[in-house]
């Protein structure tokens, strides 16, 4: 920074505020003894927080109203302040009497400045820190939902391990990763314990609403359903079949007649 410069550029008369602002920002990056200034179009966007295109802009009508040279340097443009050739030089009164008044203004802003009170500009912390939790747990629990679909998915489809999800967050009982892996074991065991596929494992899983998995629990399933034997409303013997194909349900079923009707109609004459 150079005070000369910075002088220089508040006394000069220029109609164009962000050229003025552009001035004035080359001149505060200005370097006094080799009377460059070399900061980085970047730079300059970023300082004056306006378009590339504003900046390339206001240097052409500096350079128009020769204020400026523009050279292009070893790494990239370097600016020269035309100090000398304006129209007000640096030593002038002007920009002395520019410097003064800029010196009193500071120092008057600073006596009259009110202390910084941090609790002003941290009135909205415990907002922000909420919303930087939320974030933080939602980025959390997708990145385990990821782990545990990748858990499952070693032995499932795609489609089931999102309904496996789905069926532990339905009963309230969501998986967490561990709980993953050991399910997907379990699937993987249920062909040699009870003939089924881990997809065909999952979904009986499902049908059966359990939370967790044993491949053991489909064999006590289907041992159980044998146990109970043919619903109520069935034949169980075969006097029971055969009165059921000749439309005789109704009648009275001599459990000790063992005898088919051909062979006691032959008996009885045919009659």
């Amino acid at each position: 920074m150079s005070i000369p410069a910075l002088n220089w550029a508040y006394a000069q008369r220029v109609d164009d505020m962000a050229a003025k602002f552009l001035l004035v920002t080359l001149a505060n990056c200005h370097n006094l003894e080799r009377n460059q200034c070399n900061p980085k179009i970047s730079d300059l966007v970023a300082y004056m927080g306006c378009s590339r295109r504003t900046v390339e802009d206001k240097i052409k009508a500096l350079r128009k109203a020769k204020l400026i040279i523009v050279k292009r340097g070893q790494y990239g443009f370097a600016f020269e302040l035309q100090m000398r050739s304006s129209c007000v030089s640096a030593d002038s009164p002007d920009t002395q009497n520019t410097s003064s008044r800029y010196a009193n203004e500071r120092s008057s802003d600073t006596q009259n400045s009110v202390p910084y009170n941090r609790n002003t500009n941290n009135r909205n912390q415990p907002e922000r820190v909420a919303h930087s939790a939320r974030d933080s747990a939602r980025a959390k629990s997708s990145t385990s939902i990821l782990a545990i679909r990748k858990a499952l998915e070693t032995v499932l489809s795609p489609d089931m391990a999102t309904a496996i999800i789905e069926h532990r967050q339905a009963i309230k009982r969501p998986l967490a990763k561990r709980a993953a892996e050991l399910l997907a074991k379990h699937y993987a065991q249920a062909w040699v314990v009870c003939g089924l596929t881990p997809d065909q494992a999952a979904d009986f899983h499902i049908e059966r609403g359990w939370t967790g998995f044993e491949p053991e629990w489909v064999l006590n399933a289907k041992q159980a359903k044998r146990a109970t034997g043919p619903p109520s409303g069935q034949p169980q013997t075969m006097s029971e079949i055969l009165l059921k194909e000749q439309g005789n349900v109704g009648q009275t079923i001599d459990h000790h007649d063992t005898e088919l009707p051909a062979t006691r109609r032959a008996k009885s004459g045919g009659t």
